[in-house]
C-alpha cells in the first residue's frame, strides 16, 4: 500500500491517510478482505506518530471502510464507496437501462429475468477480464 503524506497540506495527516485509503479502494488497488499494515508498521514508513495512523484507522472504522480485528489485524470491509462522479455515471447507466426496459413493454417476470441475466453476464465478463490481467 503506497501512501504519501503532504506536510505542506492544510488537510490533517490522519485525513490524508483516510482519503488515500478510500481512493485506493475506489480504484480497486485495495479490495474487501485485504489486510492493512498495523499502526506500528505504517507509522515508520510514513515517518509519522503511530497515534496519527491510529486516528486514521479509527475514522475509517467509524465509516465502516475497515474492520479492526484485535489479534488478527486490520482489514478492508465490504462497504461500497462511491464518489459523486462515479454515482453520476451509475445513475446514467441505470436511467438508460430503465428506459429501455420500460419502452420494451416487458412484464414484471420478464423484467426480473432480464435483470438477472444481465447481472450474470456482467459478473462473467468481469471474471474473464480479471483472468486476462
Amino acid at each position: 500500500m503506497l501512501l504519501k503524506i503532504d506536510t505542506e497540506s492544510e488537510l490533517p495527516i490522519y485525513l490524508q491517510i483516510v482519503q488515500q485509503i478510500k481512493y485506493q479502494i475506489i480504484k480497486g488497488f485495495l479490495r474487501p478482505g485485504d489486510k492493512l499494515p498495523s499502526q506500528k508498521q505504517l507509522a515508520p514508513q510514513l515517518r509519522i506518530n503511530p497515534k496519527t495512523v491510529s486516528r486514521a484507522y479509527q475514522e475509517l472504522e467509524k465509516q465502516k471502510v475497515i474492520k479492526i480485528k484485535p489479534d488478527f489485524g486490520i482489514f478492508i470491509s465490504g462497504k461500497i464507496i462511491i464518489t459523486d462522479e462515479r454515482k453520476k455515471l451509475l445513475d446514467c447507466i441505470i436511467d438508460e437501462i430503465s428506459n429501455r426496459i420500460i419502452n420494451s413493454g416487458l412484464n414484471e417476470d420478464e423484467i426480473n429475468y432480464v435483470l438477472e441475466e444481465f447481472r450474470k453476464q456482467v459478473v462473467s465478463m468481469r471474471k474473464a477480464n480479471v483472468r486476462k490481467q
